[in-house]
């Protein structure tokens, strides 16, 4: 500032930003100032990291380096404490992150799903004390677990469920047709629904 220059700083909260504006003006007016739209492609929106394409492939990585944390911490701990005390720090403090919006991971590849998958895996290995070799089914029946796909597959169901049951808000069954609705045909399907997007 000695010889007449003027230092501007800008502080912006993008996460604000994607509420109130259009995405495409945003994403253009941060072009023009130098910000790639590369790193614009994924938002973090209520804990889920959405992506262009609905894959959740990042929400997945997100996934795994918050699990992968806890997972490590949770090893470190585990000599000292019960069985008991292992399934309640699991079902408190991991398991959340495995079953939040999990319905949404019906969309990602099998690929990411594993990666899931082996995390529970290092779980059901720590409570049970089980080295690496132990087979994973014996360890799912022990504990009474299912695998992270098929958690996937249950919440999908649950929520299937009360959408038809209506114990949904009315939103939800809009975009569901009976297929009996549809066309007249007495056929043996025309009691399941199919989804509109």
């Amino acid at each position: 500032m000695n010889e007449g220059n003027v230092i501007l700083s800008v502080f912006v909260d993008l996460k604000r930003a994607f509420e109130t504006l259009d995405r495409n003006i945003l994403i253009k007016k941060l072009e023009r100032y130098g910000v790639k739209s590369s790193a614009l492609r994924k938002i973090k929106y209520l804990g889920v990291v959405l992506d262009p394409s609905l894959t959740f492939c990042h929400h997945v990585d997100y996934l795994c380096k918050k699990i992968g944390k806890k997972v490590g911490f949770f090893y470190r701990i585990s000599g000292v404490l019960s069985r008991n005390t292992k399934l309640l720090i699991y079902t408190t403090i991991i398991l959340p992150h495995f079953t939040y919006c999990s319905s949404l991971l019906i969309a990602c590849n099998k690929e990411d799903i594993c990666r899931l998958q082996i995390l529970q895996n290092k779980c059901m290995r720590i409570i049970l004390k089980c080295n690496r070799f132990t087979h994973v089914d014996h360890m799912l029946k022990e504990l009474k677990w299912l695998t992270v796909e098929q958690c996937i597959h249950q919440a999908n169901l649950v929520l299937i469920y009360n959408i038809i049951k209506e114990t949904l808000p009315a939103y939800f069954k809009n975009n569901l047709t009976r297929r009996a609705d549809m066309h007249s045909y007495d056929v043996r399907s025309k009691e399941n629904y199919n989804i509109e997007f």
